[in-house]
């Protein structure tokens, strides 16, 4: 068997149990491919590693983004509005970054900011513990990581209000944003009103995604 077709099979046989084992919907793997991303790509990679579990955390936390997104471009489309992924933002004529969701409502241009992560946090002391069989080394990793979301949320709002007032931050059940975090968006426009959570509990589909990584990585 060619090795061009052995990719290939092996690549059908993982998306096949994505979508029948793990319930994804193959509208996942469309949007997915609008970010110029592949979800099966990243079981690949990983299994042709020698400690392929190493990428656990990493390949959760994108299928994690991904999923994020897909649902809630599904909640805007299903308020009716047009919703364009992937929307570049141009600010003097160059392109600044991408939003994940652009639609207009009433003439008026709304970029969102998808962040679909258990914590998003301004200060490592402000980590809220949740895994109490992780080690001293996997928390301190754990914290830097949702300080750094924390930071690149605050970095990407700052470049979407350049072009636009009406920014909305949409986030999801039970993530856990610090009051200065909160405090640091309403320095540069985004209150209450401004944020979105999606009825959609982080903890239990972070955790249904990591449980299906770690399966197909055995």
């Amino acid at each position: 068997m060619q090795k061009k077709e052995m990719d290939a099979n092996l690549y059908n046989k993982i998306k096949n149990k994505l979508i029948k084992d793990y319930k994804i919907p193959n509208d996942v793997f469309k949007h997915a491919s609008k970010m110029d991303f592949d979800i099966v790509m990243l079981f690949i990679d990983a299994l042709s590693k020698k400690n392929s579990t190493s990428k656990i955390d990493s390949i959760t936390n994108n299928i994690l983004g991904v999923y994020g997104n897909y649902l809630a471009t599904h909640e805007f489309m299903l308020k009716g509005y047009d919703v364009i992924n992937e929307y570049d933002v141009i600010y003097n004529n160059k392109k600044i970054t991408k939003a994940d969701i652009a639609y207009y409502d009433n003439n008026n241009l709304v970029l969102c900011e998808v962040k679909a992560a258990l914590q998003i946090i301004k200060d490592k002391d402000n980590y809220v513990y949740y895994n109490y069989d992780m080690s001293k080394k996997e928390i301190d990793l754990d914290k830097r990581k949702y300080v750094e979301i924390g930071k690149k949320l605050l970095k990407q709002v700052n470049k979407l209000k350049k072009v636009t007032p009406f920014v909305k931050v949409i986030i999801f059940e039970n993530c856990i944003l610090d009051t200065c975090l909160v405090d640091e968006l309403k320095k540069i426009g985004i209150d209450r009103d401004d944020m979105v959570i999606l009825s959609v509990d982080i903890i239990k589909l972070h955790e249904h995604i990591k449980n299906m990584v770690i399966e197909l990585l055995k």
